[in-house]
């Protein structure tokens, strides 16, 4: 993972199987993500508008964020047992697997001439 050091690339390798650290990893990752998006709004309006039949790629990120008020950004969860289980141990899941698509997204519809 690069822009981590040595001994923290190991310390995720390692608890990479517990839970726990997973998801902190999973709210770090999001978080940093968020603040990105942040620094240029404008080229990301079009994904957060939620008429963008891609805008679902961004939901397993912006479950994980707050605003600068301290709101989740996607708005107050559900109450209930089965939201808080999703967000707790299924949400990260879905992370890794948006990535690539966000890249490509952003490839052709930055760079690609066509």
């Amino acid at each position: 993972m690069p822009g981590l050091s040595g001994r923290h690339r190991r310390s995720l390798r390692i608890g990479a199987g517990r839970l726990g650290y997973v998801r902190v990893f999973a709210r770090l990752f999001s978080t940093g993500f968020y603040a990105a998006m942040n620094l240029n709004i404008k080229k990301w309006k079009r994904l957060l508008d939620l008429d963008n039949p891609n805008h679902g790629l961004l939901l397993a990120i912006l479950i994980y964020c707050v605003d600068k008020k301290g709101r989740p950004v996607l708005g107050k969860p559900r109450p209930g047992p089965d939201t808080a289980h999703f967000i707790e141990h299924e949400a990260y899941k879905d992370i890794a697997p948006v990535i690539p698509a966000l890249r490509e997204l952003h490839y052709v519809t930055h760079y690609n001439p066509e």
